[in-house]
């Protein structure tokens, strides 16, 4: 299986967690206390829209994803579970991704990245945040512009 499907698959389901399976706002059981954080990504300095971004723990796998989508402003308000505004406090790896598909049908579908891939993956990102260290906001600026297609 070539590594860019393999990311593509794993993506998915972490996705689903992230940004949430459903509607239901009750508090799940164990969910830790929540700080607010804003994530604001730009691309050569202007806002980066529709991007995902995620929050890896540095201590390793937790069932409570954070992350969210970034909007016109390149602001992401991040969210735990899909649904609870914040998360947990602890030092993260932050990932952005962003891609476009082109065409339609089996075999006739191409793929770019619209963001560097080395900030789609928690073991290549050099963006870090501290939720709770005191600052509730952090910018990140993916860099230049690109169109890469996805081999």
């Amino acid at each position: 299986m070539p590594n860019h499907l393999a990311k593509i698959l794993l993506f998915f389901p972490l996705a689903s967690v992230i940004l949430g399976c459903g509607s239901d706002s009750q508090r799940p059981d164990g969910l830790p206390p929540l700080l607010p954080m804003t994530i604001t990504v730009v691309q050569a300095g202007v806002p980066l829209t529709d991007a995902v971004v995620t929050l890896t723990p540095d201590s390793g796998p937790t069932r409570w994803g954070s992350g969210g989508y970034s909007n016109a402003q390149g602001k992401v308000a991040v969210k735990t579970h899909g649904n609870f505004p914040g998360a947990p406090a602890g030092k993260y790896k932050v990932t952005v991704l962003k891609r476009e598909r082109e065409g339609e049908g089996e075999g006739n579908v191409t793929e770019y990245y619209l963001v560097d891939p080395v900030y789609e993956s928690a073991e290549t990102t050099p963006f870090r945040v501290d939720v709770g260290s005191g600052s509730k906001e952090a910018k990140f600026d993916v860099g230049e512009s690109i169109r890469l297609k996805i081999e």
